[in-house]
């Protein structure tokens, strides 16, 4: 089978993810980054090439 192999959803995937991080001060934050996905191109059943992609807000 081609194509995607997610299958149906309950939910669509948020663009944006908080992730924790210390500042220079030690200090707790959060920093905003984009959500990646990984995309694969198929060729006659054979996967050529996984790449890593954001999706649009």
């Amino acid at each position: 089978m081609h194509g995607s192999q997610l299958g149906d959803r309950a939910s669509p995937p948020t663009a944006m993810v908080k992730m924790p991080r210390l500042t220079s001060s030690g200090a707790h934050d959060v920093r905003i980054v984009a959500e990646e996905c990984p995309v694969a191109f198929v060729y006659d059943g054979t996967t050529a090439a996984v790449l890593m992609a954001t999706p649009p807000i």
